[in-house]
């Protein structure tokens, strides 16, 4: 099985982003990056909103097809240039990744075991792997891509 080069992954933009080309291949790079054998069709829609719900920088959600990725402009009390957003982008990627493989559903299933919720964010098993991994997607896929 082979990669099909990103052809099979889809980008589509909702809301004003600069520079939707570039964006598109740091998307695609990024899972295939991951993911260098999928073969089937997943589409990724990007929403850039001004600001995210409870000030958060971006969210993720999705299934083993379809990923939403909602990206801030800004928090509270600063704006993002375009390498902020795309290191928030990289992080909502790895989550990206996680629910196309299936590690991660949208009923906060981290493989075979129910996550617990009470625990804190930044401990949850997902966002360690996403915090962990965000600088070098960002680093490899977007500053020298």
């Amino acid at each position: 099985m082979i990669s099909l080069n990103g052809n099979n992954i889809y980008v589509d933009f909702i809301g004003r982003i600069a520079q939707k080309k570039r964006i598109t291949k740091f998307v695609r790079d990024t899972i295939i990056h991951f993911m260098p054998k999928m073969r089937r069709t997943v589409d990724i829609e990007i929403t850039t909103v001004n600001r995210c719900p409870h000030d958060y920088f971006a969210l993720c959600w999705g299934n083993r097809t379809t990923v939403e990725i909602e990206l801030a402009r800004g928090s509270e009390d600063e704006e993002f240039d375009i390498d902020e957003m795309m290191l928030n982008l990289a992080h909502e990627l790895i989550h990206a990744k996680q629910f196309l493989r299936g590690d991660l559903t949208s009923t906060l299933r981290w493989g075979d075991k129910h996550a617990d919720i009470q625990a804190a964010y930044f401990s949850q098993p997902w966002e360690r792997e996403a915090y962990s991994k965000e600088g070098d997607i960002y680093e490899k896929y977007w500053k020298r891509g």
